[in-house]
């Protein structure tokens, strides 16, 4: 039972940090400079194109207002229309799950077959310097990994792996598994 009121009291602290973080979020893309409506249309389009764009998407409103639509499409499902591409955002999202659930995959089962090894050979307390030499690495890359950013760290790891190594495909969009 007091588990339960655990996770209850959990769940409605979850709530207002999603709307927080989606407030947020909706108010620093709101803030990046350009006008979407002309990002979507050209540079060449005629202004009432674009401002009927934008009264399309609501963004000729106050921003209050804008996030008040925006969440109450969203939690009907329409997430909207993307402003690059012109699809709805919910079929992009649907369409990339796959690879998503690929990558997780993948990582899982990276982080079994070496990460969980390289942490139980850390932990021990042991004067072989064999073992002392890969916990100082593993200490490394921990450091490493949680200062840059995840995205950074993949550039590096292709500028290495690809560019200078040669040992494993560049970017060329996505590969199966076992493609390589």
């Amino acid at each position: 039972m007091r588990f339960a009121v655990y996770l209850g009291r959990r769940f409605l602290f979850l709530i207002p940090q999603i709307i927080l973080i989606s407030f947020i979020t909706f108010i620093l893309v709101r803030l990046l400079p350009g006008n979407p409506a002309r990002m979507s249309l050209g540079p060449l389009a005629p202004e009432s194109a674009v401002e009927a764009l934008r009264a399309r998407w609501l963004l000729d409103r106050p921003i209050f207002e804008q996030y008040g639509a925006w969440l109450e499409n969203a939690f009907s499902g329409d997430l909207g229309e993307s402003w690059v591409n012109n699809t709805e955002v919910m079929d992009d999202l649907i369409q990339r799950i796959p690879v998503t659930l690929e990558i997780i995959f993948l990582a899982l089962i990276m982080v079994f077959l070496v990460l969980v090894p390289l942490a139980i050979i850390t932990a021990a307390r042991t004067k072989n310097r064999i073992i002392r030499f890969f916990q100082n690495i593993t200490f490394g890359y921990g450091m490493l990994a949680g200062a840059l950013p995840d995205f950074l760290l993949g550039l590096v790891l292709i500028f290495i792996f690809f560019t200078h190594a040669g040992i494993l495909p560049g970017p060329e969009g996505r590969l199966g598994i076992l493609d390589f």
